[in-house]
């Protein structure tokens, strides 16, 4: 029998995470870190869904003491105007907190390991060789330690938190690439820089310039000095930075960047080398599966234009901490957890890179051959240009959605500032179709009459839901109302199952009579008198009820009839 209910391998934010909740949550954790803490990593902007994580494991306070800069936003040289623009969490009602942190990831990650261990985590200097398997279900993994022989330690499951090594994940699934994001970043450090314009203060600051995009984030001014910056440029520049040096095309590139030229200052010194790491998309073709969960980096990457690395790598651990407690507590769930988990992380990946694509493409008068090849781009396969078509064609006005209600305020602010080409995206079969099927204007309930049209938004189906009292998840049936259609759906409600509302079995059976197309009220009544085994008029009267609520929350559309 095994002395532990998980294995974890990596000790970086997605490890220490889904550890430290599954140590609070009184399972025994094993994890495995090769490398020695503090150490360096890139990657020090976070966003405001890391702050939940953080006062759960009680690091807020620590977080102030060490004197992180808050991030409060951002702003971007982006899009259809050569003034930067800003998106400020403070302005965002939905968000969990108005701020989140600028880190010293060396810092950082070593607050988050040092909570795993004090929630009592054991913490293996050690690095992992491969998984254990048994048949096709990993058992346990097979490690070393530095002089030592291999030993094997066994787990009735193993998550892999490794980062782009993916101990396990390059062994049990294929990891695929893409092509179209095929990115280098070169990154450096200054101390004595000039720092962010008024009213830009705290902010991660994006600039657009030929060669592709600066980042600036204030830093706390220790070891890494006052500001991060860094350059994300593409594969087609290899041959000259192989030329000029990281260096030297680091400075070319920044040469044509006076706002970021501006903000390090004449008298800034820089701290360090210029460091350069190939940032190349790509996804594991399995985030779960029989006895083993990737997360973070060893799971997938997508670009580091968002900053969503590290949020998305500690929301990873939550929503893994979750399935795994599920099916230690009930076998019988596992399928079902590993499942959940597995879709909803290809979902987040799939949409956030969609979204990126449209992102890149937004900037589309910046000359130069870095943004020649993130023009390109089939709209009607990507989500981020549908969920931009709907809202730039107002179907989103004509056709309220409870996805649309957290989202939609800095989606509006992003849409107002990209450039959008509509008379390309309007040719596009699957746009049309969109138009044809979500264009049509919606009534209120005070209008229902026999022949209008009562329409579910969204499809009825079972599917688990994330108990956050309990921590684990449950069946339920209800509506998940953006699978095919996302309508500014985030990477956060992707990973953690949120694009799915529980419903009554009184609401569950009126949205499945009245179909996926929708049917008239009265035909929709007569299916109900049936079902609920009630007279006409009791089943008017009770539907109308039930309606009433489903209307109320957007759950249900109602249209006029077709014209004749």
């Amino acid at each position: 029998m095994s002395d532990f209910d998980v294995i974890v391998v990596g000790g970086g934010p997605a490890g220490a995470t889904v550890a430290t909740y599954m140590a609070l949550w009184g399972h025994r954790v094993l994890l495995y870190e090769k490398s020695d803490f503090p150490r360096y990593r890139l990657g020090e902007s976070l966003l405001p869904s890391t702050m939940p994580v953080l006062e759960d494991f009680g690091l807020l306070d620590k977080m102030e003491a060490l004197g992180f800069p808050r991030k409060t936003g951002g702003s971007f040289t982006w899009g259809k105007q050569e003034e930067p623009w800003s998106v400020r969490f403070s302005e965002n009602p939905f968000l969990p907190y108005p701020y989140a942190y600028h880190v010293d990831r060396s810092v950082f990650d070593a607050v988050l390991l040092d909570r795993a261990r004090e929630a009592g985590v054991e913490v293996r200097r050690a690095t992992v060789d491969e998984p254990v398997l048994d048949g096709d279900r990993v058992v346990g993994v097979r490690a070393h330690a530095t002089g030592e022989p291999q030993h094997e330690e066994l787990a009735p499951f193993v998550v892999d938190a490794s980062g782009p090594a993916s101990v396990l994940g390059d062994r049990l699934t294929l990891r695929t690439y893409d092509g179209g994001m095929r990115q280098t970043s070169l990154h450096t450090y200054y101390r004595g820089v000039a720092g962010e314009p008024a009213g830009q203060e705290g902010h991660v600051i994006v600039t657009s310039c030929e060669h592709g995009w600066f980042w600036y984030i204030p830093m706390s001014g220790g070891d890494l000095g006052e500001a991060s910056v860094g350059l994300v440029t593409g594969q087609e520049f290899r041959p000259e930075i192989k030329e000029l040096g990281a260096e030297g095309f680091f400075e070319k590139a920044l040469s044509g960047a006076p706002r970021v030229q501006a903000m390090i200052g004449p008298r800034a010194e820089r701290v360090g080398a210029v460091r350069g790491i190939k940032d190349w998309a790509f996804a594991c073709g399995r985030m779960a599966g029989p006895g083993y969960f990737l997360a973070g980096d060893a799971a997938a990457f997508v670009d580091p234009l968002l900053s969503t690395g590290v949020t998305l790598a500690m929301l990873a651990g939550y929503s893994a901490a979750v399935c795994l407690s599920t099916a230690l507590a009930d076998p019988g769930m596992e399928a079902d957890a590993t499942a959940f988990y597995d879709t909803n992380y290809k979902r987040m990946y799939s949409v956030t890179r969609d979204c990126l694509m449209y992102f890149y493409s937004g900037n589309a008068s910046r000359e130069g051959v870095f943004w020649e090849a993130r023009r390109l781009m089939r709209f009607g396969e990507n989500a981020g240009a549908k969920q931009a078509f709907s809202h730039l064609v107002n179907t989103v006005a004509a056709n309220p959605h409870p996805a649309a209600r957290k989202q939609i305020h800095m989606f509006k602010q992003f849409m107002a500032h990209l450039e959008h080409p509509l008379g390309e995206m309007r040719k596009e079969p699957a746009f049309r179709l969109l138009m044809e099927e979500h264009g049509a204007p919606c009534l209120p309930l005070s209008a229902l009459s026999d022949d209008t049209i009562c329409r579910p938004n969204g499809s009825v189906s079972e599917a688990c839901v994330i108990d956050d009292r309990e921590h684990r998840l449950r069946k339920e049936r209800g509506i998940a109302y953006d699978q095919d259609r996302p309508v500014f759906s985030s990477t956060a409600s992707w990973l953690l199952g949120r694009n799915f509302a529980p419903l009554s079995g009184e609401a569950v059976e009126l949205l499945q009579e009245a179909g996926e197309k929708g049917c008239t009220w009265s035909e929709l009544v007569d299916r109900l008198s049936e079902t609920w085994f009630m007279s006409r008029d009791e089943a008017e009267v009770e539907g109308l009820r039930v309606l009433g609520d489903l209307h109320r929350e957007a759950f249900v559309r109602l249209h006029p009839p077709p014209a004749a």
